[in-house]
């Protein structure tokens, strides 16, 4: 039993802006270090009326210092037109198609959840405004460029980007229930390399898990701005380079929450010692006993009871020194009885009660190995662990919140089948 979840990355602002602001650091601390001395993320208008508002106020020692970089991001990112359109990477088309765990990062995993992020590939465009000192200054940095990026239209990896990925408060506050052993617990995010920070967009505390990414940038354009006749008096200098760029980066636009409900698997009492079964495996031969059912249109459905099963078992055992064996055994089993139960009034009001209480059967044979029954309803066969257990010789509990169909007068029938032979049993 799966339950799947998928919560929308609302704050995906803090996202791009680690990588916006991890491409301004590339810049400022890699390409053009040492010869950098300062950097701005924004417009070209409001990169100049920062300098000029700095350079004006009383105070502060304020001398032009070049090369001045400003970073104008802008803001028509989209999904990349080739790999952003796979309909895996959109949660209402992978339904049923692909499992969440097979999505990277995994933000949370125990034995029981998984939780990841679900990435799209989005591709946006930003400039690199440089205003030099000099002519010649600008045709170092040109030329700085061209190397860098190798010419125009080549991608590059410039560096590996920290950002963080916010919990959902639905997420941040789920609680994990097993409703077949009763198992509930919420996430300990807190040991899971989350941590909780102030958004300042929106000043709140939110609980972040965070992650690297490596996104891709492109020089698509390198023009010379320069002021060639009179300039408009708005500028820092009249030497400028407007550099075209284009990125691209795998985002965490969803995350995934997948959680697995098992049961309390039945063990196979071999030789008195219990065992853990990890494989089982049956091989019917012959269908000659048959249930017959009326569904709610009085339609009359047949399901098979075989009378004969060759049943292979896969498990391991434990010595006293530790050692785990691998144990493999088969087990040829024959029809010996069938039995039938009808639904009763209390048994309904159980199955619908809220929450589902489970009931049970007492049969007339002292059943034990749980891999000896058969059971079946009018919708057909229901699975041992999943839908019944065993209890005690004899007894079947039948869990009720998985037999939300069953009515007053519906009929159960019971398979009983026993051993005609010594299980022969192979050692690995």
């Amino acid at each position: 039993m799966r339950e799947r979840q998928i919560y929308h990355h609302f704050f995906i602002n803090s996202v791009l802006s680690s990588l916006i602001r991890g491409y301004a650091d590339y810049f400022h601390n890699e390409l053009f270090y040492p010869r950098s001395r300062e950097i701005i993320i924004s417009s070209y208008e409001k990169g100049v009326q920062h300098y000029l508002q700095r350079k004006n106020n009383a105070g502060e020692k304020m001398a032009p210092k070049y090369p001045f970089l400003v970073l104008d991001p802008m803001f028509d990112f989209e999904p990349d037109p080739q790999a952003g359109r796979l309909l895996w990477r959109y949660p209402n088309f992978i339904q049923g198609v692909r499992s969440f765990s097979q999505f990277d990062p995994p933000i949370y995993e125990d034995d029981n959840l998984k939780i990841s992020a679900i990435l799209n590939r989005y591709k946006g465009r930003m400039d690199l405004i440089v205003w030099c000192s000099s002519p010649y200054e600008l045709m170092d940095f040109r030329h700085l460029l061209m190397n860098s990026f190798a010419g125009f239209d080549r991608p590059i990896y410039p560096a590996c980007i920290n950002g963080y990925i916010v919990i959902p408060d639905d997420l941040y506050f789920y609680t994990y229930e097993n409703p077949y052993n009763g198992q509930k617990y919420t996430i300990n995010w807190l040991e899971n390399k989350s941590e909780v920070v102030l958004l300042k967009n929106i000043a709140l505390n939110k609980m972040v898990f965070p992650f690297v990414f490596r996104p891709y940038i492109k020089m698509v354009s390198c023009d010379d701005g320069s002021e060639k006749y009179g300039g408009s008096g708005d500028e820092l200098s009249d030497y400028r380079l407007t550099v075209g760029l284009e990125w691209e980066a795998e985002v965490p636009s969803y995350i995934g929450l997948q959680a697995s409900m098992r049961p309390d698997y039945s063990t196979v009492l071999y030789k008195g010692n219990p065992k853990e079964v990890k494989l089982h495996l049956d091989v019917d031969i012959g269908f000659a006993y048959i249930a017959k059912y009326k569904d709610e249109h009085d339609r009359e459905n047949r399901y098979s009871m075989p009378d004969s099963t060759i049943q292979i078992f896969k498990a391991e055992e434990t010595n006293e020194y530790g050692e785990k064996t691998s144990l493999t055994w088969s087990d040829e089993v024959t029809f010996k009885e069938k039995y039938v139960y009808i639904v009763t009034q209390e048994n309904e009001d159980l199955i619908n009660s809220d929450p589902p209480v489970d009931f049970k059967v007492t049969l007339t044979e002292d059943i034990e190995d749980a891999f000896k029954v058969r059971i079946y309803a009018k919708y057909g066969e229901l699975y041992r662990d999943h839908h019944w257990y065993v209890e005690s010789p004899g007894v079947i509990v039948f869990k009720s919140f998985q037999l939300k169909s069953l009515r007053v007068g519906d009929i159960i029938w019971f398979a009983v089948y026993e051993a005609v032979q010594t299980p022969q049993e192979y050692n690995e």
